[in-house]
């Protein structure tokens, strides 16, 4: 029985000392509510430029005002644009969402899973888009990295690709 009351005391003892908090921006990020959650990417917002795979990219993104933010990018190859893309992050149905119209195509909504206040990365997915499945913006200082992230494709094809981006304001 010694033993036993032994045992009990030294684990809960063990446990006293052990902490099982949650991180304070953990906490919050699941306290927002949708919009606020949105207006925390404000990070986004400014004028990127950098290289792509094909040759040279711009960005703007504008401010999360009134529950929306736009993004209008186009990549240059040869001094020509050559492709152009829309993306709109807003709230639908309750969750934060990114929409990209490549070559002003509506695409599929990709939702927000992975961003915490006060940290400048963003995951967005939807597994069941064909390409891209992932798409992670993330800011460190004044660089934008972007991945567009997707299953390998046919014959060892590239699962998608990273851009970096400079600020340009």
């Amino acid at each position: 029985m010694r033993a036993v009351l032994l045992m009990i005391c030294l684990a809960a003892a063990l446990a006293a000392g052990c902490s099982t908090t949650t991180p304070p921006e953990l906490v919050a990020a699941v306290d927002m509510t949708p919009q606020a959650r949105l207006a925390s990417l404000d990070w986004l917002e400014g004028h990127w430029v950098g290289d792509s795979p094909k040759g040279r990219w711009e960005t703007l993104y504008t401010a999360p005002e009134g529950g929306l933010v736009l993004g209008v990018s186009k990549e240059f190859v040869g001094g020509e644009a050559r492709f152009f893309e829309f993306e709109k992050f807003l709230v639908r149905g309750g969750e934060v969402v990114v929409i990209p119209a490549p070559n002003g195509v509506n695409s599929v909504a990709f939702r927000l899973v992975d961003h915490h206040p006060g940290r400048t990365r963003a995951v967005f997915v939807n597994p069941e888009h064909d390409f891209p499945t992932r798409i992670v913006y993330e800011r460190r200082g004044d660089r934008m990295f972007i991945q567009v992230l997707g299953e390998p494709g046919a014959e060892g094809a590239a699962p998608g690709f990273e851009m970096e981006l400079e600020r340009a304001d």
